[in-house]
C-alpha cells in the first residue's frame, strides 16, 4: 500500500511540475479590456517570443504566431537576442516583427464588430504595397511601410493579389474567407527571395 502511495505521490509531483512548465507556455484567458500580442516570423529560421521573461511557444519560419492576450501597461518583449520595451493600452492588438535587428510593430484597434467581417492589411515591408482582388477591384492603395489598415465588410470568400508601386503583383493570396465576427488579415513582408504574404483569422 505504501508503495502505491509513493507512486501517486510521484505522479501527482511530476503532473504538477509538467503543468507548471506548460503554463509558461500560455497565455492568460483575455477578459474585455484585453489587448493581444502575436508574432510574424520573417526569418527563416524558428524564433520565440518572449514577454517579460516568459517565453511563448516557437513559431516557424515565414509564419505568424496566434495572439496572446495581455493586460494594459508595460513589457519587456525579447525576440532572440533582440529586446524592447513597449506600453500597451488596453483593446489594441500588436504585430510584432524582426527588421534591421530591431524589434518592431504595427499597432490597430481591437475588433468589436460582431455583424460585419473584417479585411486588414499589414505591409511590414520596406515598400509601399497595394491590395487588389483577383479581378483587379481595389482594397487598399499605396500602404506604406510599417502601417496597417483595416474595412468591414459582408461575410465572402476571395482571392486577392498584392501590387508594388509600379503596379506589378508581387503575391497572391488565394482563398481568403472572411467570416461575420473576425478579422481576417493579410500580412506582407519582405524574404530574400521576394515579397511574401501570410493570412490569419482571429476574432480580435
Amino acid at each position: 500500500m505504501k508503495f502505491v502511495n509513493a507512486i501517486i505521490t510521484l505522479s501527482l509531483f511530476f503532473s504538477s511540475q509538467l503543468s507548471a512548465n506548460d503554463a509558461a507556455l500560455y497565455d492568460p484567458k483575455p477578459n474585455k479590456d484585453s489587448s493581444f500580442v502575436r508574432l510574424v516570423n520573417t526569418a527563416n529560421t524558428k524564433q520565440t517570443l518572449q514577454i517579460n521573461g516568459k517565453k511563448t511557444r516557437s513559431t516557424d519560419a515565414y509564419s505568424v504566431s496566434p495572439y496572446i492576450a495581455l493586460d494594459a501597461g508595460s513589457y519587456q518583449i525579447s525576440i532572440g537576442v533582440t529586446e524592447k520595451e513597449i506600453t500597451i493600452p488596453s483593446n489594441h492588438k500588436y504585430t510584432l516583427f524582426i527588421q534591421d535587428n530591431q524589434i518592431r510593430f504595427v499597432e490597430q484597434a481591437k475588433n468589436t464588430s460582431k455583424k460585419s467581417a473584417r479585411i486588414a492589411f499589414l505591409n511590414l515591408s520596406e515598400q509601399p504595397l497595394s491590395l487588389t482582388t483577383q479581378n483587379n477591384k481595389s482594397v487598399f492603395e499605396q500602404l506604406g511601410k510599417y502601417q496597417a489598415i483595416e474595412r468591414d465588410v459582408n461575410p465572402m470568400k476571395l482571392n486577392f493579389v498584392v501590387k508594388n508601386d509600379n503596379q506589378a503583383i508581387v503575391a497572391d493570396v488565394n482563398g481568403v474567407s472572411m467570416k461575420r465576427g473576425f478579422s481576417s488579415d493579410i500580412i506582407t513582408f519582405n524574404t530574400a527571395l521576394g515579397t511574401k504574404a501570410l493570412t490569419s483569422n482571429s476574432e480580435w
